[in-house]
């Protein structure tokens, strides 16, 4: 279980700097074939998803994941679940909290992982 947690811990860290700093940068994180869900709205394929990780939206955006667990899937996938504080606009930088979920599967080839699901979401007051 602990390589698990290793690797998850590495996506994670790797997966939030990039996003902090150039996040349209992320999309060779993805599968052909993923499929983000942000907000209620879904992304399908890597056109989709590249869209909107270059988004004024997604830019302006700062990540501080705080809590991360990983358990480990089948054909050695991971999910990953990460709960933290996200800043919308430095200009005005009010934390939100937020949940975000990663499905990775790993290319048996090269050994390389990819984001085959992901959820996205702002925790409510409710």
């Amino acid at each position: 279980m602990e390589q698990y947690s290793v690797i998850a811990d590495q996506f994670v860290n790797f997966y939030y700097n990039q996003n902090n700093s150039k996040a349209a940068s992320l999309i060779n994180s993805y599968s052909d074939d993923a499929i983000l869900h942000h907000d209620g709205k879904f992304y399908v394929g890597l056109s989709e998803i590249k869209a909107a990780l270059q988004s004024e939206k997604f830019s302006k955006c700062k990540y501080m994941p705080i809590l991360v667990n990983t358990q480990p899937s089948i054909y050695s996938s991971i999910l990953i679940c990460v709960q933290g504080i996200l800043v919308m606009d430095p200009d005005n930088p009010q934390e939100v909290p937020f949940v975000e979920t990663f499905f990775i599967t790993q290319n048996p080839e090269t050994n390389a992982c990819f984001i085959k699901n992901h959820f996205f979401a702002i925790e409510s007051d409710d």
